[in-house]
């Protein structure tokens, strides 16, 4: 494997890395009221909604999910990453 392909294998594997614990963190931020309007919270937010939007769009339009009463696209994006982080090679 050359070196372009290692660097853009890893720099991927940290990117997901970092977005997953974002995601932790914003699971721990929505259990806490009132964390809602400071800078460190709209920044998860704002990062991590990037990525949760288009599975929630995704899940919206499908109809599976309209009548629960919690918001399943979260897990469902969680769960991908975790996917796609484990069928990078490891190094």
């Amino acid at each position: 494997m050359n070196i372009l392909s290692f660097l853009i294998i890893r720099v991927f594997d940290i990117l997901l890395t970092v977005l997953e614990y974002l995601m932790l963190i914003r699971a721990v931020l929505s259990w806490i009221p009132t964390m809602s309007g400071n800078v460190i919270t709209d920044f998860v937010y704002s990062v991590t909604e990037i990525v949760i939007g288009p599975v929630r769009k995704f899940l919206s339009r499908t109809g599976l999910v309209g009548s629960l009463p919690i918001d399943l696209s979260f897990m469902a994006t969680y769960l991908l990453l975790i996917l796609l982080h484990s069928i990078l090679p490891n190094f």
